[in-house]
């Protein structure tokens, strides 16, 4: 099966090198322009909306969906941060996080947590939290 694509960009699929009937060629054609027309995208009134808008308020808007969106990866439907890690691990470690915050020692916190907190944070996320690399093995650092 091979793919032919015209000069919209429009796909049309042709089997075996047959022509395709150009009356449905043609209704195909039709149906995707119009899908295009009805697009969101495609809106007089967004147009002249963005028209309207001083570049500030564009580059407003722009951080405004870049927040709300950034970290959906749309092809895969799955949530990242923006450091690409997996919602879960984020999720892990601000909990680890508020446990630091809340007094825990990092002595005390589980290999798996430490891993945690350096895929999410880096190599030296202890120092984050005023605490050296020998407080991941014992308590070194006394906070008051």
């Amino acid at each position: 099966m091979k793919k032919k694509v015209d000069k919209k960009g429009l796909k049309i699929i042709c089997n075996n090198n047959k022509k395709m009937d150009k009356q449905i060629l043609n209704k195909e054609i039709e149906e995707r322009k119009k899908e295009q027309e009805n697009s969101l995208w495609n809106n007089s009134m967004i147009t002249s909306a963005l028209n309207s808008m001083s570049h500030d308020e564009l580059e407003h808007y722009k951080k405004i969906g870049e927040s709300m969106f950034g970290e959906i990866n749309f092809e895969t439907a799955g949530v990242t941060d923006k450091n690409n890690i997996p919602l879960f691990l984020t999720d892990a470690a601000s909990y680890i996080c508020e446990s630091l915050k809340s007094g825990l020692h990092p002595s005390m916190l589980t290999e798996n947590e430490k891993c945690i907190m350096e895929n999410v944070l880096g190599k030296e996320w202890y120092k984050k939290y005023d605490y050296v690399e020998e407080d991941l093995n014992d308590i070194v650092t006394v906070k008051k």
